[in-house]
């Protein structure tokens, strides 16, 4: 019979991080070749050594202010690797948006958030879309219908506002987590006016800029790089034209979101160059000038929100 081969620490270690952080690269190695987030990289060397010599009773919270696609999520990832292979933190990394926390019905949000602490103690417990609500409702028994209530005056539920009075008191009950909120300057502005105690709990904060043309250009061709592709010189001149003239209305859009735009600029290109296998029977490895236009054009008419024109199949005869 063959011997059993006994789990070690390492196997322990390497599952924990598959399941938490799904990256088995160096985290430091990460955060240093990040393109553009030069000053949020200074601010995260401050408060990884902060919080290494911090008393562990001290409430831990961060602010991270920043539009979507500003990589807010991904250093909040690496952050928590840091502490957890530091000691500071156990392994783990929690993510969550506010609908997460909100009940559908009065009496839910309350345990929800209470349960996002317990599962998050002493990890990372990261909230994003802070402000993006479920619609308020109100659940009445079938008596209520006998009762004369006025909708009008009926005032709906807030169960954002539950789920933050909530994250704050659990964060004093469970200082060694750590917990980062992710919000817009504008939201971040709101949210400190509607829920000052925040202030206390989130003593750190982090901006995330938005990304400048040529970075936005950088990105993408490493998103080419690290999967193993290559562009021909077609390609690598159509995506820097494409970058380049990327017109300002376009970029203070809502819906644009950064390095998550490239990211579904990056997968649309592939999605052509892997059409381009299929049909030809040979793993191809090299984007074309075509492969990048065809998705470009894609993204275009989604960020703009145009209808796609829908062609039927066959035809039918006029009589």
């Amino acid at each position: 019979a063959r011997p059993l081969i006994g789990i070690t620490a390492q196997d322990l270690k390497e599952l924990i991080r598959e399941k938490h952080f799904l990256t088995h690269d160096d985290p430091m190695t990460v955060l240093n070749e990040m393109i553009g987030i030069d000053e949020v990289r200074n601010g995260l060397n401050r408060i990884l050594e902060n919080m290494e010599h911090a008393s562990p009773e001290k409430m831990r919270g961060i602010l991270f202010v920043g539009n979507p696609g500003t990589g807010r999520t991904a250093v909040a990832r690496i952050l928590g690797e840091l502490l957890t292979e530091r000691g500071v933190l156990k392994s783990g990394f929690f993510e969550h948006t506010m609908e997460d926390l909100m009940g559908d019905v009065i009496g839910e949000t309350v345990p929800k958030t209470m349960a996002a602490m317990r599962d998050a103690d002493e990890a990372v417990l990261f909230l994003d879309e802070v402000f993006r609500e479920k619609p308020a409702e109100q659940n009445f028994d079938e008596d209520d219908e006998d009762e004369n209530i006025d909708e009008e005056e009926t005032v709906p539920h807030n169960f954002r506002k539950e789920a933050l009075e909530t994250l704050i008191s659990m964060m004093e009950l469970h200082p060694k987590t750590l917990v980062i909120i992710a919000a817009t300057k504008e939201d971040a502005e709101k949210l400190f006016e509607e829920h000052p105690a925040l202030k206390k709990c989130l003593p750190e904060v982090l901006s995330f800029r938005d990304f400048t043309r040529e970075e936005l250009c950088q990105i993408f061709k490493r998103m080419v790089l690290k999967e193993g592709f290559s562009l021909t010189q077609d390609a690598e001149t159509a995506v820097q034209t494409y970058f380049r003239d990327l017109p300002e209305k376009v970029m203070q859009q809502t819906a644009f979101s950064n390095a998550r735009y490239v990211r579904n600029l990056y997968e649309r290109t592939r999605s052509k160059l892997e059409l381009r296998s299929d049909m030809s029977g040979v793993q191809l490895k090299t984007i074309t000038q075509a492969d990048f236009r065809l998705a470009a054009a894609e993204s275009s008419d989604n960020l703009n929100k145009k209808e796609t024109k829908k062609y039927p199949l066959g035809f039918r005869l006029e009589t």
